[in-house]
């Protein structure tokens, strides 16, 4: 009753029945194919068939050279009814079936070989469709908080988890069904020699569950190094510059060194424990093989068996041991594509923080009063970073928000387009709730400019098309004027196709901040929303948003932050945050005649520039 009782033990183990439903889980990714599923078992089962029967052309010859008597003789009747009796025509012809054989099981063989990727790939796209939509709606912290190189090799690298897991499945699938026929048909012609073939599966059964706990331990912390390498690389690169300017390689390449020595030692581990379990296996193997011959050689000297069956019988015997193997090594052979699996599992079991309500309603764009309400947010509780904000917005007004850094002026933005959503209070538009409203709307009532430009690796045009892909080349140009980009652009010998790289690296950071601006310009979006729009801009430039922005005025709702008190001077209404909190609000001459804190920090700026100090 012990094994039994640790049978249902281990069966019932909540680390089993997890890993259970985690193989289910990987394998519904493929249940769009479950037809091609079944044309490979199919041919599998084929392909198999006719492996069994590429030894008979040989057991045959033998058997009729050397005119031994046999138990097997319908196998024998078989093959040789269709030959002459010629001995010399016999050897042909048996001949003529081992290659006819050969060729259809090499010919099946291609036809797997071509389906197998097909289904393979599919399920790896569905995979990596999912988890990177997973990752274009999971919050702003998980990626604040997770090393872009840990996400690219989830995506890139853990994905083909569910490649491998499939192919165990369906291997074990086929091998226990391989396994029924091979003992039947063994056991049909000499039951003792099987259950000696079969006295070997308990410590098979034993060397697996020994080896495959560690191994999945081993293979889950591998990829976590392999993850922490890829995102070693990844923050490098970028980095070069700064390393070559502080004359850091040494301290650089060290660090390398000793992410990948860490990498490098786990797949070791891994490959230790792989080596121990098929050197515990194989001596399994070995020893069964040496029984089998020992009795068979017995039983072919006593006349009982005759040279050609037990060639069939050994032959059988091996091809048995690959399906037993394959199933008594189910866990084994499934650790590494679960442990992808996981950690692509980890991700899509994420909840969406920010999201859309159950309820949420459709809002088309259009000019909306904008109305934050008591709004207070925090990042960690009870460290509060905004309370008490409340300001009304009207259709094509202009609103700045200023303030010392660290006030809370990004966060603040950051609400607008549902970033975060405020833990107090609401941000509304003509009164409804953004949490009531479809998120996709909610973000096409707001384009944003942000402070760090993010320039993607494509064209000028492209890049500034972004928000809208069906933008004419006139429309860009347009923009890309109002912009201040104009100029600059048709100086390039590509023009607007002129290819940029990564992040930009081939323009200039006020260049970047201009593209930027001219991307939100093309929108359709009501409401624009700028971080620190002219910090990257000489005065020039900066003298040309300031004309762009006053453009704007009554066409679109602007809410903008920005230290330079010249690009916030002309606006409708001007905030002034401390401690999260509006301190001070009204217009530039409102502001200056009350002498407080916003006058001060105008005095301050403005002296700086005496022609802008005269004009006010």
């Amino acid at each position: 009753m012990k094994p039994l009782t640790s049978l249902r033990e281990r069966l019932l183990d909540p680390q089993t029945r997890a890993g259970a439903r985690d193989v289910l889980r990987t394998l519904s990714y493929f249940r769009e194919n479950r037809r091609w599923i079944a044309a490979l078992l199919v041919l599998n089962a084929a392909i198999t068939g006719l492996g069994f029967l590429q030894y008979w052309p040989l057991a045959v010859l033998i058997d009729s050279i050397t005119n031994a008597t046999t138990a097997a003789s319908g196998m024998h009747r078989l093959f040789l009814a269709p030959l002459p009796n010629d001995p010399v025509m016999r050897i042909v012809g048996l001949a003529g079936i081992a290659l006819l054989l050969a060729l259809l099981h090499e010919g099946l063989s291609v036809l797997r070989n071509l389906l197998t990727p097909r289904i393979n790939y599919d399920g790896l796209l569905r995979a990596r469709r999912d988890l990177y939509r997973k990752l274009q709606a999971l919050h702003l912290d998980y990626h604040r908080s997770q090393p872009m190189g840990d996400s690219l090799y989830r995506l890139t690298t853990d994905t083909f988890g569910f490649q491998n897991v499939l192919s165990v499945v369906v291997s074990v699938v086929f091998a226990v069904a391989s396994l029924i026929v091979i003992i039947a048909f063994l056991a049909a012609r000499n039951g003792p020699l099987t259950l000696i073939a079969l006295s070997v599966a308990p410590a098979l059964i034993w060397s697996n569950i020994r080896f495959g706990r560690r191994l999945s331990e081993r293979t889950l912390a591998a990829k976590r190094y392999d993850s922490a390498f890829t995102t070693t690389v990844e923050r490098s690169m970028p980095a070069m510059v700064l390393t070559q300017a502080f004359a850091r390689e040494d301290e650089e390449l060290h660090h390398f060194g000793r992410t990948l020595r860490q990498c490098v030692r786990a797949w070791l581990a891994i490959h230790r424990y792989e080596v121990g379990y098929g050197l515990t296996v194989g001596t399994i193997l070995a020893l069964g093989g040496s029984l089998i011959l020992t009795y068979g050689g017995i039983l072919l000297q006593r006349g009982q068996l005759t040279a050609g069956e037990l060639m069939i019988f050994m032959t059988y015997l091996g091809l048995m041991y690959s399906p037993l193997s394959q199933i008594t090594g189910l866990g084994v052979n499934l650790q590494s594509g679960l442990a992808g699996a996981r950690r692509v599992f980890e991700v899509l079991d994420r909840d969406v923080d920010v999201g859309d309500a159950r309820q949420a309603i459709a809002l088309a764009p259009q000019p909306r009063r904008l109305t934050l309400n008591a709004i207070g947010f925090e990042y960690e509780p009870d460290r509060p970073v905004l309370h008490g904000i409340n300001v009304v917005i009207e259709p094509g007004q202009s609103v700045a928000f200023v303030g010392s850094s660290g006030v809370g002026k990004s966060t603040l933005l950051s609400l607008l387009p549902r970033f975060y959503d405020p833990t107090r209070g609401a941000v509304q538009l003509d009164g409804h709730d953004l949490r009531d409203i479809k998120l996709r709307d909610v973000r096409r009532h707001v384009a944003l400019v942000l402070q760090d430009s993010i320039i993607l690796p494509t064209t000028i045009a492209e890049n500034i098309a972004y928000g809208r892909p069906d933008a004419t080349m006139a429309e860009i140009r347009q923009v890309a004027h109002q912009a201040g980009l104009h100029h600059f652009v048709d100086a390039l010998p590509h023009g607007y196709d002129t290819e940029l790289r990564d992040w930009g690296a081939n323009l200039s950071g006020g260049q970047r901040q201009r593209i930027s601006l001219a991307r939100a310009l093309l929108t359709e979006a009501p409401i624009l929303v700028l971080d620190e729009p002219t910090c990257a801009l000489d005065a020039q430039h900066e003298q040309i948003v300031h004309d762009t922005l006053r453009s704007l005025s009554g066409n679109r709702t602007v809410v903008l932050v920005s230290h330079r008190i010249r690009t916030i001077m002309e606006c409708d209404h001007i905030c002034v945050l401390d401690h999260g909190t509006i301190t001070e609000q009204g217009t530039h001459e409102q502001l200056m005649a009350r002498r407080g804190e916003y006058a001060a920090m105008a005095q301050q700026h403005l002296a700086l520039e005496p022609a802008v100090a005269k004009a006010a």
